[in-house]
């Protein structure tokens, strides 16, 4: 066999000759021979390799010898796929050697031709079989083991070839499709069923309650902060601005949502206009039946944050569950505001720009875990692995579906929206105008209002608040 071990060259496919009848045994016999030689082919690679990482580090690092270690074990690789491959074939060969050796001992025997005939069947010969027609005696088995020996030869040769020219000859497939849906429906209603008990996890627990925790700071903190810096609300359209004086550009696109060209019409701003509210049905359990369009009365609406913090196992007061929607309306910026030192203040933004940030991270782990969804064609939420069957679908309800909601996963965008509204730099104008559009910056609403008092935003708005850019030219 060593004699007949091809070449490892990378652009050679390596070919095996058929094997003669005359040194078939003596090929056997050198197995044992090719396997202590491929045993001390592993152990020098060893001793190559603690040499490599060891003293000799440095010096197959330096060109040309990092090539040539490179090359070296990719030839090594080659040659122990090739052993792997002549170690499968031996055994083919092995296998094939009982079988001839119980064929010849067959059509040597004295029995019947027809019986001779069904053992080698048995064996799947063919070959063999074709050959036991011919006329017995010396010549007549010789002639026998030879077909035999050709035929192992090509079926040994291809195997080898097959396993060293990859999966690209023979794309079959060897399995079966056929299953049994009448058995396999029951397992996976039970699964359904039973995947509840591991809802919810206990290592989100904590993650839940700091969530529910750094949303009440954050309500806390922008109700206090409206009653000392100014917001402005379009009429019309959700335009929100924070600051002394209102922007003058056209931008208001009206209720219609027509051209959006208009001047704004301005009114005084509200905890609504800078947190978003975000509602979702209640459920009593997560994996509930699908809330049908008739029972859409029957189930409560309450925030969608307090809601994932819910069906995450955090404990929520029902007063806080059920009347946050008097909370988020309660602050409207008429009453008189206690007195508040510039350092305080200070201190109450920078509180509520990390409760801001502590809300959206503690989101984005808790969405990880478990499903929610929200609607392509509006901004409903699902706290839930499916969505809702009710028709409450405001923006495509003349088309086939009728209101339902095309349901995709929701993001922490979603749950959390940052009401971007325009931020006036140092270097800007008192009033912005339509002119410098394209040099001013945007911020979320929360991060201008705190902004406003002299808190630090983290960097990441740097890029979109501009702080850097170019003023608008003056006219």
């Amino acid at each position: 066999l060593q004699n007949r071990v091809p070449s490892l060259r990378r652009d050679q496919i390596p070919t095996f000759p058929h094997p003669a009848v005359a040194d078939a045994s003596s090929d056997l016999d050198e197995a044992d021979t090719f396997q202590r030689r491929a045993a001390d082919l592993l152990t020098d690679l060893e001793h190559f390799r603690a040499f490599l990482f060891g003293s000799g580090a440095a010096a197959a690092a330096r060109h040309p010898l990092d090539r040539l270690v490179a090359d070296f074990f990719e030839r090594a690789v080659k040659a122990l796929d090739l052993c792997n491959a002549v170690r499968d074939g031996l055994d083919l060969v092995r296998q094939w050697r009982n079988h001839l050796a119980i064929a010849a001992r067959v059509l040597a025997s004295d029995a019947p031709l027809g019986e001779a005939q069904r053992h080698l069947q048995k064996l799947d010969a063919g070959a063999y079989v074709r050959a036991a027609s011919a006329p017995r005696g010396a010549s007549g088995g010789s002639f026998v083991v030879c077909a035999a020996m050709t035929s192992l030869g090509r079926r040994v040769g291809s195997y080898i070839c097959s396993e060293l020219c990859g999966t690209f000859m023979n794309q079959r497939r060897y399995y079966s499709s056929r299953v049994d849906w009448k058995q396999l429906r029951p397992m996976i209603l039970k699964r359904i069923k039973s995947r509840s008990k591991e809802y919810p996890i206990k290592r989100m627990i904590p993650v839940a309650e700091e969530v529910f925790r750094a949303r009440e700071i954050l309500n806390e903190g922008v109700s206090t902060l409206l009653k000392f810096v100014p917001v402005h609300s379009c009429k019309f359209c959700p335009e929100v601005h924070v600051g002394a004086m209102a922007h003058e550009m056209k931008t208001c696109h009206g209720f219609k949502r027509m051209v959006k060209n208009q001047p704004h019409k301005w009114g005084p701003g509200n905890l609504n206009d800078i947190l978003v509210p975000v509602w979702a049905y209640h459920l009593k359990n997560m994996f509930q039946d699908e809330i049908k369009h008739d029972q859409r009365f029957d189930f409560t609406r309450v925030p969608a944050v307090l809601e994932l913090c819910h069906q995450a196992g955090a404990d929520i007061p029902d007063e806080v569950l059920y009347k946050s929607e008097q909370l988020s309306t309660a602050v409207e910026g008429n009453q008189q505001p206690a007195h508040f030192l510039p350092e305080e203040l200070r201190y109450v933004g920078q509180r509520t720009v990390d409760a801001w940030e502590t809300l959206r991270l503690g989101v984005t782990k808790l969405l990880l875990v478990y499903p929610s969804k929200v609607c392509e064609h509006c901004s409903e939420v699902h706290i839930g692995p499916s969505g809702h069957k009710a028709r409450m679908c405001g923006v495509f309800k003349f088309e086939g579906w009728k209101g339902m909601h095309k349901w995709k996963k929701a993001e922490v965008d979603d749950l959390v929206p940052p009401k971007i509204v325009w931020h006036q730099r140092p270097h800007d104008p008192p009033v912005l105008v339509d002119s410098g559009k394209d040099y001013y910056g945007h911020a979320p609403a929360v991060m201008e209002l705190c902004m406003q008092v002299g808190a630090r935003v983290p960097p990441k708005y740097h890029c979109m608040m501009k702080a850097h850019g170019l003023a608008p030219p003056v006219q």
